[in-house]
């Protein structure tokens, strides 16, 4: 039992991971750019250390080429941003096993999360900055690959800041849940004991 209560966080993390992936390739209406992918590496290193990180990474290896196919991208569009982000997400993950995580889970699943969230998404926006030819190499060009996009876009890139938090927000929630200790009542063999 003790053993899958360990493992119950990267269990739940793939299943979430995987569905919410699949469905928001089916037709179903989810916010774009909200797939919890930081929460996933960062839920995972933090409750199972880089063991953790490998289960994270094959779940995300075995969903991204096909999404990306799926999306009308070549597989190889953005991976350098993803795995760029994905290492700075494992490297913040230790950092808050090692830190903070025994003594403040909440803090570090669900602050981690978010911090992870948004450092993933500057990272990979960097990269689009750099990269994307449509983006001017200049202070206003960063701005508009940070904030605003490019007017060309159909949305300012902030919408992906904020659905990234939000999915990554969720899946952070429903690991903390998974381990709320619910209150044991005894029996009345038990309440006997005591008095």
């Amino acid at each position: 039992m003790r053993c899958m209560k360990k493992f119950l966080p990267l269990v739940l993390i793939a299943v979430v991971f995987m569905a919410y992936r699949i469905l928001s390739y089916s037709g179903v209406s989810l916010p774009v750019n909200s797939a919890p992918i930081s929460a996933l590496f960062l839920c995972a290193v933090l409750y199972a250390g880089l063991r953790g990180a490998a289960i994270a990474s094959a779940v995300w290896i075995v969903s991204y080429p096909f999404l990306s196919l799926l999306q009308g991208f070549e597989v190889s569009d953005g991976l350098l941003a993803s795995l760029t982000g994905i290492g700075v997400t494992v490297w913040f993950g230790l950092f808050l096993r090692k830190s903070t995580f025994e003594q403040n889970p909440f803090v570090s699943v669900l602050g981690g999360s978010l911090f992870a969230a948004v450092g993933f998404y500057f990272i990979t926006n960097c990269f689009s900055w750099i990269g994307l030819p449509l983006y001017e190499k200049n202070l206003h060009g960063f701005y508009q690959a940070q904030w605003s996009g490019h007017p060309s876009l159909m949305l300012p890139t902030w919408v992906f800041l904020r659905n990234s938090i939000i999915g990554n927000s969720s899946l952070a929630l429903i690991i903390l849940v998974t381990h709320i200790k619910m209150p044991s009542f005894g029996t009345s063999k038990d309440l006997e004991k005591v008095q």
